[in-house]
């Protein structure tokens, strides 16, 4: 018995000191400031602007916080030497999801070498066994039990950085979005607690301070029965700032009437989103996705009309103009996630009228002034 006993420590102290290490490599990070198309739809009349940042990420950009932030900071101080910052007067939109892969922050090299997500997210689960388990038991689902283990340090990062950077260039910002369990803001705080996931974009004020906190309402198919839905019975959906009325939607939404009752007559409308290759920008449109077609969907459509086209009849560019929105920004998520190369076009609303700014390559930053 004693013996059996020495033996299990023995592997358990050699399995908690393989789990600790490897952990600490830092990455050569994919980014070429020269590469960065930035552009301008600027009216020198109008002292507000919104800027949509379109960084290209790689999973080893979420490698550990600094790395995280300095990836982050040469986008916002390339913005900067352009001039599109004005001071409080700015607010900056990030890509849906950008938070979401500080899952991995601090895990093995072994993760980050993994050929697809799934042998990713095995390794992250075995170099946790017993974090994991303990989560598992409590959570429905390897989704749930891996975000749950990991939702502090998430929610750490997340915070510290985007905060970093509001103050640094002293802009607001629609930080993208996160999924963390139950989030909520408690005297300014941001507060999570254990339990069911929601697809969450949290607002900084310039100086570092959370403003808002919105939680899609609208998951697509792929979310569902891992995030749920945000079901209060008054979602928000805005913030004020300076004296206006901002907006902010989590893709999808952008896509239901009863989503914008929450952003009338907003100044502006931010929405970051998430999207798939670029070749499905330009194959016929499947539908809605993850819930039914509003009764203004036009369901001939289906099949018909690009998915290009129907982001632009159907989500912020068709339907804002009827809520007194005449400015907005969609920004997409950009870059290489392990086996995923997720190329989404940006989408800008200016004045009623829309424009679709092509992917690049290398990320790229787009202002928008607007009154």
């Amino acid at each position: 018995m004693k013996k059996g006993l020495w033996i299990f420590i023995v592997l358990l102290l050699v399995y908690n000191i393989w789990s600790a290490s490897g952990r600490k490599k830092t990455w050569n990070n994919f980014f070429h400031p020269e590469k960065i198309v930035c552009s301008s739809y600027q009216t020198d009349s109008f002292q507000h602007n919104i800027v949509g940042i379109q960084p290209y990420l790689q999973e080893t950009d979420y490698r550990n916080k600094e790395v995280f932030l300095k990836k982050m900071d040469a986008y916002f101080s390339l913005a900067q030497k352009k001039g599109y910052f004005k001071s409080k007067h700015t607010i900056v939109v990030l890509p849906e999801y950008i938070g979401t892969w500080l899952v991995v922050l601090e895990e093995k090299n072994s993760v980050f070498d993994a050929i697809s997500i799934k042998d990713a997210m095995k390794k992250m689960v075995f170099s946790n066994i017993c974090s994991f388990g303990l989560n598992r038991i409590c959570h429905q689902g390897d989704e749930q039990a891996l975000f749950n283990m990991k939702a502090k340090k998430m929610k750490r990062t997340y915070v510290e950085v985007f905060s970093f950077l509001a103050k640094q260039y002293h802009v607001q910002i629609v930080a993208g979005s996160i999924v963390l369990p139950n989030p909520s803001v408690k005297d300014g705080q941001l507060v999570i607690a254990k339990g069911a996931l929601y697809n969450t974009s949290v607002v900084f004020s310039p100086e570092g301070k959370i403003i808002e906190i919105i939680k899609k309402q609208y998951p697509i198919e792929a979310e569902q029965g891992f995030t749920q839905r945000n079901l209060d019975k008054h979602p928000v959906g805005c913030y004020k700032f300076g004296g206006q009325k901002i907006g902010v939607m989590v893709c999808a939404d952008s896509w239901f009437p009863s989503a914008y009752d929450g952003v009338k007559d907003c100044a502006v409308l931010a929405i970051p989103s998430l999207a798939g290759e670029k070749s499905e920008w330009l194959a016929p449109w499947k539908g809605y996705n993850g819930a039914k077609a509003p009764a203004d969907v036009d369901t001939n459509d289906i099949g018909n009309i690009s998915e290009e086209a129907a982001w632009i009849l159907y989500s912020m560019c068709g339907r804002a103009k009827y809520y007194n929105i005449h400015y907005g920004m969609n920004v997409f998520f950009s870059g290489n996630i392990w086996e995923m190369q997720i190329d989404g076009k940006m989408i800008v609303l200016e004045n009623d009228q829309s424009i679709i700014v092509d992917y690049q390559r290398f990320g790229q930053i787009v202002n928008l002034d607007y009154p």
